[in-house]
C-alpha cells in the first residue's frame, strides 16, 4: 500500500465533503491517532540520562546560552512587531 497515494485520496474526498459532523469526527480520530503517534516517539530517559541532561544545561547556563523571562517577552514583542505572532 502506497501511503502517499492513500492520503491524496482522502485529502481529495475530504474536499468534497460538507457535513460539518463528520468533519469534527474525523478531527476527533486525527487528534487520537497523532496523540497516539507522539505518545509513542517519547521515549522515557534512565537516571544518567537524564542526570546528564541536567549537567548539560548547567553548563548551558554557566556559559551565558540562556533567555530571561524579559528577553523571552522583548523578543515575541519584537515578532508581534514583525508580523510573525498574532
Amino acid at each position: 500500500m502506497d501511503i502517499q497515494l492513500e492520503k491524496s485520496k482522502f485529502i481529495k474526498r475530504l474536499e468534497r465533503l460538507n457535513d460539518i459532523q463528520v468533519l469534527k469526527a474525523l478531527n476527533s480520530m486525527l487528534d487520537f491517532a497523532l496523540k497516539k503517534e507522539l505518545e509513542a516517539d517519547l521515549v522515557a530517559l534512565s537516571t544518567s540520562e537524564y542526570n546528564k541532561e541536567l549537567e548539560e544545561a548547567d553548563k548551558e547556563i554557566a556559559s551565558g546560552h540562556y533567555f530571561t523571562q524579559q528577553d523571552a517577552l522583548k523578543i515575541s514583542e519584537e515578532w508581534k512587531k514583525q508580523g510573525r505572532l498574532k
